[in-house]
């Protein structure tokens, strides 16, 4: 009989030997696009580093970690992450854990090193996610009492000023390094008045918020300018640090919606994109475990940022009543899946 000639050998392929001369561009992009998303704990499970930590299922990912410099006989570790924005038009950004404060063992007391953070990194600007002063939360890492000076190590933090709006304290401080005469700098810690766990922020309070910080922040970058130059100032990066208890859903909504406003706010990136939110939530997911898993704080997100465009003038009020509509029944939803017991993602 006469065999039927196979398909496969009409096939044309690349001879191993075009295949070895071939350059190999192609083949180190597609071998780094499979380790691209790989992500690593190594140093969240090393020594005592889970116990310098607010939760043991709450892991740092190696990448965008925030890494402090050597110090004898101290840990570099703190549960930090950095953000930075393309170009730097959203903000640089440090999200956090609530530093540990004279901790129940096995923790670690975590002051000195967040102090250090402050310090390495420039960061000139915090927001306070938590009811500070609830054993629960966090402690106080600074002294609410105007004129006091409150010490850790050799650090010495001197408040010079509160002030108390709607929704937020702020509290104006100098922080120094006792050893080193003239080293100071000039930090603003902005905490929400009432309990977040209780009273959820809305997004109208979220976006007044953030109008706030960003005031402050030019404010600092104003100051900055005027001691050390354009030119000096342009040279250091100045993260907003911002922190809640765990790091997550709290300050991932927050810098999300920071990073969307400001670029909203920019000269050339004035629209309104949900695929330019759901990058921006990707991006975050990236450099920090976990962030942004609830539901309901992406739906603030999403609030938040109509309410931003409608106070930039990206779109009009009218334009955006029924996406609002629709948000608002979504969170009814949630709201009545945890009135029954379900889940409360």
């Amino acid at each position: 009989m006469e065999s039927e000639e196979s398909a496969q050998r009409r096939v044309k392929g690349r001879s191993l030997v075009a295949f070895a001369k071939m350059r190999n561009i192609e083949i180190e992009k597609d071998y780094a696009e499979i380790s691209a998303n790989e992500r690593h704990f190594v140093r969240f499970f090393e020594a005592d580093n889970m116990n310098r930590s607010q939760y043991d299922n709450v892991p740092l990912y190696d990448k965008d970690a925030v890494r402090l410099l050597p110090c004898s006989g101290v840990s570099d570790f703190v549960h930090a992450s950095k953000v930075i924005t393309s170009a730097g038009e959203g903000g640089y950004y440090i999200i956090a854990q609530t530093p540990l404060v004279n901790p129940s063992k096995p923790r670690i007391d975590t002051q000195y090193n967040w102090l250090r953070m402050l310090w390495e990194f420039n960061v000139y600007v915090a927001v306070c996610l938590v009811n500070l002063g609830h054993e629960s939360e966090c402690d106080y890492y600074f002294n609410r009492s105007r004129g006091e000076t409150y010490k850790v190590s050799n650090f010495e933090i001197t408040t010079l000023d509160v002030g108390t709006d709607v929704n937020w304290c702020w509290t104006y401080y100098r922080l120094k390094i006792s050893r080193k005469e003239g080293k100071k700098r000039y930090e603003r810690v902005i905490q929400l008045v009432d309990d977040p766990r209780f009273s959820p922020m809305s997004y109208k309070d979220l976006s007044d918020l953030l109008n706030f910080v960003w005031s402050l922040e030019n404010d600092s970058a104003s100051q900055r300018r005027a001691q050390h130059g354009s030119v000096g100032e342009r040279s250091v990066l100045h993260p907003t640090l911002v922190h809640s208890r765990a790091g997550m859903n709290r300050a991932g909504t927050y810098v999300a919606a920071s990073i969307f406003g400001r670029r909203m706010s920019g000269k050339h990136t004035r629209t309104l994109s949900l695929n330019r939110v759901v990058k921006v939530c990707k991006s975050l997911r990236s450099a920090r475990y976990d962030i942004l898993n609830r539901r309901s704080q992406f739906l603030l997100l999403l609030e938040t940022i109509l309410e931003l465009a409608v106070r930039s003038g990206v779109v009009n009020e009218k334009d955006v009543g029924r996406a609002r509509d629709v948000l608002r029944r979504v969170r009814d939803e949630i709201g009545k899946t945890r009135a029954k017991g379900g889940p409360s993602r």
